[in-house]
């Protein structure tokens, strides 16, 4: 059985600033320290989504994800 993995780039969304925003924990050991970089990477990985799979044109209409550990 063949599957799909359908990867769409989200709307750009940025939280306003607040006293309850805590600093990343992570930053270095799981994605990238630098910002400029980890966000170049991510560019990266969105860049190499292709225009289509199995033929079928991306994004597909309707189509959602879930994200999830």
């Amino acid at each position: 059985m063949a599957g799909s993995l359908l990867l769409m780039p989200a709307p750009e969304k940025r939280m306003a600033p607040s006293r309850d925003t805590r600093q990343p924990g992570k930053q270095g050991e799981w994605y990238l320290g630098d910002a400029k970089k980890l966000r170049e990477q991510l560019d990266g990985f969105l860049a190499d989504v292709p225009d289509q799979i199995d033929g079928n044109a991306l994004p597909v209409p309707g189509a959602r994800v879930i994200i999830a550990p």
